[in-house]
């Protein structure tokens, strides 16, 4: 099945499809299902996603330019190098679960992630700079080099989250649940030695 520009696609499920490197614009899906399918390199620009799945997909280095994602779930999926905050969600809240799923070195600058969790996520090198995280779980979820600078982390909870280190001062950390031993590298931060 090949995507046509200007459609709208609703209870579909998609499979096997291989769309590398093409431009796609003005695609409506809701309520579809995606698995086994290769976008990256692609942009989607002002799509819009609504309760649609994906599993097994490829779908790094796409742009997705004013596009909009309600009630999407990625599952064993790689999201490497997306820049999120592209999207029309500015204004309202980006409802995004990722399971399994690998989003290095993405963006997700100023964006209201409320509704978003994250499941046995790798996320290497992933800017949350100003992002509103306010009561989000990172289960399980690798967070090497991230970036926590101005976010709000008002209940989020990093219990079994892992590598994440971030400076205290700079995030609204209220109520945020952390454990050991991983909560020790927050001091340093304030330059507390630790032996």
């Amino acid at each position: 099945m090949l995507l046509q520009n200007d459609t709208d696609y609703q209870d579909e499920i998609l499979k096997n499809i291989i769309e590398s490197n093409q431009d796609f614009f003005k695609i409506q899906f809701d309520h579809c299902h995606f698995t086994n399918c290769d976008f990256s390199s692609t942009q989607f620009l002002s799509c819009s996603f609504e309760n649609c799945s994906f599993e097994n997909c490829n779908l790094s280095n796409i742009r997705i330019k004013d596009c909009i994602f309600r009630d999407t779930t990625f599952t064993s999926c790689k999201l490497i190098g997306i820049l999120w905050h592209e999207c029309r969600q500015k204004s309202f809240t980006l409802s995004i679960k990722f399971k399994e799923t690998v989003i290095d070195y993405s963006s997700f600058y100023k964006l209201d992630l409320q509704k978003c969790s994250f499941e046995d996520v790798h996320a290497t090198e992933v800017d949350f700079t100003e992002a509103n995280l306010c009561k989000c779980k990172f289960n399980n979820t690798n967070l090497s080099g991230t970036t926590f600078i101005h976010c709000n982390l008002k209940k989020a909870d990093f219990s079994t989250a892992v590598n994440y280190q971030f400076n205290l001062s700079e995030n609204q950390v209220k109520d945020a649940i952390f454990s050991l031993p991983d909560a020790i590298q927050l001091l340093y931060s304030f330059g507390i030695k630790i032996h």
